[in-house]
């Protein structure tokens, strides 16, 4: 079985940073957000993996979640940047390098305000179901 995280995540990447209507919700998409970033921006977060292989496949199910950083007033910038992540990776047919029948559904979102009560912090899991290329 071989673990396809970082082909994942590269995927993920380039489909969000390839999307002209995305890139101008926000500034950037990141995997480690530098320092003097302006907001809007995205995060590709935490992502966590098991065991999914059949007694003729290997497999590995994910989970990933995406971060949606906003200073702007209420929720409404931080839902229109999870609604076109949605929208580009939800039942998307991604192509993983050295894997094939990827799954990759949206299975949670969420806006919160941080402590600071300005930065909104908008979050969207997707579950992704890898099977190796036999």
């Amino acid at each position: 079985m071989a673990l396809h995280t970082s082909n994942l995540r590269n995927a993920i990447y380039t489909r969000l940073t390839s999307d002209a209507t995305l890139m101008a919700l926000i500034t950037g998409v990141y995997d480690d957000v530098p320092e003097i970033t302006s907001y809007p921006y995205v995060v590709l977060g935490d992502d966590s993996d098991i065991n999914y292989g059949t007694k003729t496949l290997d497999g590995v199910q994910y989970v990933i979640n995406i971060h949606a950083w906003s200073r702007n007033r209420g929720v409404k910038e931080a839902t229109e940047i999870l609604e076109r992540i949605y929208y580009l990776l939800h039942e998307y047919a991604i192509v993983v390098t050295g894997a094939s029948a990827v799954h990759i559904r949206q299975e949670f979102n969420t806006v919160l305000t941080d402590d600071d009560g300005i930065t909104r912090h908008g979050i969207i899991r997707f579950r992704v179901v890898i099977f190796d290329n036999n």
